[in-house]
C-alpha cells in the first residue's frame, strides 16, 4: 500500500461508481418511505372516529382536512417525480458502467481487427494497416482511443509475448494489479479548470457556509428555549412585576400585547385595509374590552386587535370567516406557548422575591388567574361561564333544565356521576342524536385520582420533617375516562333488555326447581309462568305504545262495557285458576319437609362422626400423658439446668436471626428505592412526551392534547411554594416530584398540592398535606472516628516537637560557621544570666 500512487480517474468509470452508491443510498429509503403514501389512513379521520358529531367539531375536522390537503397533493406529487427522476438517473449510470466493463472484459482482437480466427499473418496486417489509416490520431478521422485498441489487438495476435499473455488471462499486457485511485474526475485538477474550482471552493466555504450560520445565528438569538421571543418575555416579567396581584381580564391583556401579534416581530401577521373598519365594531359589542387604556404596548394597535379577537373568542361571537377569523385561529395557535411562559415567568419572580432579590411578591391568585387563560381560550369560554358550556349542544337556555332535586349542576364532573334516570331528566330537552353526542364527549373526559406522599430524601427518619430541610414531595396520578368509571349510557334499550335477561334468569331458576315436582303440579307451575311471562310482555307493549292510555280516557263508554263484560270472564278464570295454585303450594310444601329431613339425618350422621372423633382424642392425649410423665420421672436435675441453658441460648440466637432478618429486609427496601430512583433518572433523560389524550374543543384551531399543571401553594397565605411542574405525558398513569425547603420554625404546616388543568374548565384537584416541622438536629462535635482522627493528629504533634528539640540539640551538616557563632553567643548569655 506505501508503494502505491492514487490518481485522478481518467476514464470516469470510477465516479460513477460513486454516484451509483451515493444515489442508491438516497434512492432506496425514500422510496420505501414516500412512495406508499396512499396507503396511509387520513390522520384527521382516525382522531375524529367516534367522537363528537357535532356542527362545530364537523368545521373544525373541515378545516383541519383542508389545511393539511391545501399543499400535500403538491407535495405529493413533487416527492413522487423527485423519486422518478433519481431511479432514471441510476439506470443511466448503470448502462454506463456496463458498457466500460463489457469493453474492458470481452476484448477480443479478432473482432477489433475484422479478421477470422483462421487469418494468417499477412491478413493480420493489411487489416491493421487498413484500419490504422483510418482511426490514426493524425488523420481528421482519428480516434485516439480506437487507434490505442486497434494497436493493443494486433500486438496480441503478432507479438509471442503479448499472445501468451492474451491466451492465458485475456488481456496482452499480462495479469492486472490492484489499482487504487480518487473517484473524482482529473478535470479538477487540470490546470485550465484551476480558477472555475478555486471559485467554487471560496463561493462554498468563504460565502455560503458563515452566511447560512450568521443567518441561524440571528434568528434564533431572538428566541428562548421554547421558541417565544426574547422581547416577550422582558414584557412578561416588567408587567408581573408592576402588577404583584393580577386579575384574570388583566392578564388577558398583558397576553395580548405578546410581540409575536406584531408585524414587526413576526411575518406570519397580516395587516389588512378591511380592519380599519370590520375591528372597531367589535368594541361595542364588548364591553370589558380597555381600548381607551394608555400604558404602552396595551394602547398599540395590534395589542388591541389582538384583544379584541380573544374577546371575541371568549364571547364565541361570530367573526368574518376570510379576514379576522383567520386572524383568530392563529392568535389562538399561539397561545398555549405563550401561556406557559407567563407562568413560568411568574414563578421566576415568585422564586426571587423569596431570595430576596426584588422587593415585590407575586400572589398566587396572578399564578392561578394565568393558569385559568389556557383552558378558557381552549374551550372558548369566559372564566365566569358554566363549565357544562363546554359540552355540545349546550347553550345558556339548556343550563335552565339542568337541575336534579333542586340542585343546579356546576360542572361536568357533577353530570357524570348522576345516576342514569336522573341523567336522563337533565338531558331530556336534547335529540337522540345530541344525546349521543353528549354521551361521547362525557365518555372521554378525563377522570383524574391524586396520591400524595411527602418525605426527605436520603435521611435516616425520611418521615420526620426538621427546620430547614429539603421535602421531596411526589404526587402520583392516574388518568381513566369518565365512561370507564361510571359506565355512561343513554340508550333506554339497555335497560329494557336487561330487565328482560333478569326475568329470563327468574324463569329459569323456577324451571329447575319445579323438576323435582309431580308431573301434574310441574305443568300447573309452568303454566303459570307462561302466563306471567305473557301479562308481562302485553304490558311492556302497552307501555311502548304510543297515546294508548289517552285513548282509553277519552272513551270512557268502552272503559265502562270493558268493565262490565270482563266481570263475569275474571271470575271464571279466578276459579280455574285456583286448582293449580293449590296444587303447586302442596307440592313445594311436600319439598321443603323432604327437604327439612335430609338436612336432619345430614346433621345426625355429623354429629356421630364429631362424637367419634372426640373420644378418639381423649384415648390419645391419655397415652401422651402418660407417657411423658414417665419420661420426666426419669430425668435428672442436672438434665433439667441443661435443658434451661440450651433453652436460653436458643432464644439469644432467635433475637440474632430476627435481628439479621430485619437488616436484610431494610437493606431490600434501600436497594428497592435506589432501583426506584435509577429508573426515574431514566425516564428525566428520555425526555417528556407531548402525546397524551386529544381535548374536545371545537373552537380551538388544533388538535389540542391534555396537559396539567402540579404544584405546591399555602393558601392561608396565599403563596406559591414550588414551581409548577408542566405534566405533558399523561396517559394512564404518572409520577411527578416536587422539592421544597422546610419552614424554618417549629410547628405544625398546612400546605395544598394542586392540580389544574390547561385544557378543561373546572378539572382541579387539591389535596392537603400537613407537615410537623421539629427542630433542626444539632451538628454532631463528637464521634469515634474524629477522636481517632484527633488522637493520632496529637501524637504526631508530640513527635514533632520532640524533633524539633532533638534538632536543637543537634548541629545539621548544612549549618553555617556564622549560625554555630550565633548559637555560642546565646548560649553563653543565658549561662550569665
Amino acid at each position: 500500500m506505501a508503494g502505491q500512487k492514487f490518481e485522478y480517474d481518467e476514464s470516469g468509470s470510477t465516479f460513477f461508481y460513486f454516484l451509483i452508491s451515493v444515489l442508491g443510498l438516497i434512492l432506496v429509503p425514500c422510496t420505501f418511505y414516500f412512495f406508499p403514501a396512499d396507503a396511509v389512513e387520513d390522520p384527521v379521520a382516525s382522531k375524529t372516529k367516534g367522537k363528537c358529531r357535532c356542527s362545530e367539531c364537523l368545521k373544525k375536522e373541515e378545516r383541519l382536512r383542508d389545511k393539511q390537503s391545501s399543499w400535500k397533493g403538491t407535495k405529493k406529487a413533487l416527492q413522487r417525480v423527485g423519486i422518478i427522476l433519481g431511479w432514471a438517473l441510476m439506470a443511466a449510470l448503470i448502462y454506463k458502467v456496463q458498457q466500460f466493463d463489457y469493453e474492458y472484459a470481452n476484448f477480443d482482437p479478432y473482432d477489433i481487427l475484422g479478421v477470422s480466427m483462421q487469418a494468417s499473418s499477412a491478413e493480420i496486417k493489411k487489416a491493421y494497416r487498413k484500419q490504422s489509416l483510418i482511426y490514426h490520431p493524425d488523420k481528421t478521422t482519428g480516434d485516439e482511443r480506437k487507434f490505442m485498441k486497434l494497436n493493443k489487438a494486433y500486438q496480441a495476435l503478432t507479438d509471442p509475448v503479448a499472445r501468451r499473455n492474451y491466451e492465458q488471462y485475456g488481456n496482452p499486457d499480462g495479469p492486472g494489479a490492484m489499482h487504487f485511485g480518487i473517484a473524482l474526475p482529473s478535470w479538477i485538477v487540470e490546470k485550465e479548470n484551476s480558477l472555475v474550482v478555486l471559485g467554487l471552493y471560496a463561493l462554498v466555504f468563504m460565502f455560503g457556509m458563515p452566511t447560512v450560520v450568521a443567518i441561524w445565528w440571528y434568528r434564533s438569538s431572538k428566541f428562548s428555549a421554547d421558541q417565544v421571543l426574547l422581547d416577550t418575555t422582558q414584557l412578561y416579567y416588567y408587567f408581573f412585576h408592576k402588577t404583584p396581584s393580577m386579575p384574570y381580564k388583566r392578564a388577558l391583556m398583558v397576553l395580548s400585547a405578546s410581540f409575536e401579534f406584531e408585524k414587526g416581530h413576526n411575518s406570519a401577521i397580516t395587516e389588512r385595509e378591511s380592519d380599519n373598519f370590520e375591528v372597531p365594531p367589535l368594541f361595542k359589542q364588548l364591553p370589558h374590552l380597555g381600548e381607551k387604556n394608555k400604558e404602552r404596548p396595551l394602547c398599540f394597535p395590534y395589542s388591541v386587535k389582538a384583544r379584541a379577537l380573544l374577546h371575541a373568542h371568549l364571547s364565541r361571537i361570530p367573526l368574518n370567516p376570510n379576514t379576522l377569523d383567520i386572524d383568530r385561529l392563529y392568535l389562538l395557535h399561539c397561545c398555549p406557548t405563550l401561556i406557559q411562559e407567563m407562568v413560568t415567568c411568574v414563578a421566576q419572580l415568585i422564586m426571587l422575591a423569596h431570595a430576596g432579590r426584588i422587593s415585590r411578591l407575586p400572589t398566587l391568585d396572578t399564578i392561578e388567574s394565568t393558569m385559568k387563560l389556557s383552558p378558557t381560550l381552549v374551550q372558548g369560554l369566559w372564566d365566569t361561564k358554566n363549565p357544562l358550556l363546554q359540552l355540545p349542544h349546550f347553550t345558556e337556555s339548556t343550563l335552565r333544565s339542568c337541575v336534579v332535586r333542586g340542585r343546579t349542576l356546576r360542572s361536568v364532573q357533577q353530570l357524570v356521576a348522576l345516576l342514569p334516570q336522573d341523567r336522563r331528566h337533565v338531558l331530556r330537552s336534547f335529540t337522540a342524536d345530541e344525546q349521543n353526542d353528549i354521551v361521547q364527549v362525557c365518555n372521554t373526559f378525563p377522570h383524574v385520582t391524586m396520591t400524595v406522599k411527602s418525605e426527605v430524601v436520603d435521611d435516616d427518619d425520611s418521615g420526620v420533617f426538621t427546620a430547614g430541610a429539603i421535602v421531596t414531595i411526589t404526587v402520583h396520578l392516574v388518568r381513566k375516562n369518565s365512561g370507564d368509571v361510571f359506565n355512561l349510557t343513554n340508550e333506554e334499550d339497555d335497560e329494557k333488555a336487561a330487565a328482560r335477561k333478569r326475568k329470563a334468569q327468574e324463569d329459569e331458576e323456577k324451571r329447575k326447581e319445579v323438576q323435582d315436582l309431580s308431573p301434574t303440579a310441574a305443568l300447573a307451575t309452568l303454566a303459570v309462568i307462561d302466563k306471567k311471562k305473557t301479562k308481562w310482555n302485553k304490558d311492556m307493549k302497552k307501555k311502548s305504545g304510543k297515546g294508548g292510555e289517552k285513548a282509553k280516557e277519552n272513551h270512557p263508554k268502552v272503559k265502562a262495557n270493558g268493565k262490565a263484560g270482563g266481570s263475569k270472564r275474571e271470575e271464571s278464570a279466578k276459579d280455574n285458576a285456583m286448582e293449580p295454585k293449590d296444587h303447586v303450594k302442596e307440592s313445594k310444601d311436600h319439598v321443603k319437609e323432604s327437604k327439612d329431613h335430609v338436612k336432619e339425618s345430614k346433621d345426625h350422621v355429623k354429629e356421630s362422626k364429631d362424637h367419634a372423633k372426640e373420644s378418639k382424642d381423649k384415648h390419645d392425649k391419655k397415652e401422651f400423658t402418660e407417657r411423658r410423665a414417665d419420661e420426666a420421672a426419669d430425668e435428672s436435675d442436672e438434665d433439667y439446668s441443661n435443658s434451661h441453658s440450651d433453652e436460653s441460648e436458643a432464644g439469644d440466637a432467635d433475637t440474632e436471626s430476627h435481628r439479621e432478618e430485619k437488616s436484610m429486609e431494610d437493606e431490600d427496601a434501600e436497594w428497592e428505592r435506589f432501583q426506584k430512583g435509577l429508573t426515574k433518572r431514566e425516564k428525566v433523560l428520555e425526555g417528556k412526551s407531548k402525546i397524551s389524550h386529544s381535548v374536545h374543543c371545537p373552537f380551538f384551531p388544533d388538535d389540542k392534547q391534555e396537559y396539567w399543571w402540579v404544584y405546591v401553594c399555602d393558601r392561608k397565605n396565599k403563596k406559591l411554594v414550588t414551581v409548577p411542574y408542566h405534566l405533558t405525558n399523561l396517559v394512564e398513569e404518572e409520577e411527578v416530584q416536587l422539592k421544597m425547603t422546610a419552614p424554618h420554625r417549629q410547628g405544625v404546616y398546612t400546605y395544598q398540592v394542586c392540580v389544574k388543568s390547561d385544557s378543561y374548565l373546572g378539572l382541579e384537584l387539591q389535596k392537603d398535606i400537613r407537615m410537623d416541622v421539629k427542630a433542626a438536629r444539632e451538628v454532631p462535635t463528637q464521634h469515634p472516628q474524629w477522636q481517632e482522627c484527633s488522637s493520632d493528629d496529637d501524637s504526631q504533634d508530640d513527635g514533632d516537637d520532640s524533633d524539633r528539640e532533638k534538632d536543637d540539640g543537634e548541629e545539621s551538616e548544612f549549618t553555617t560557621d556564622e549560625e554555630m557563632s550565633d548559637n555560642e553567643g546565646e548560649e553563653t548569655e543565658s549561662q550569665e544570666d
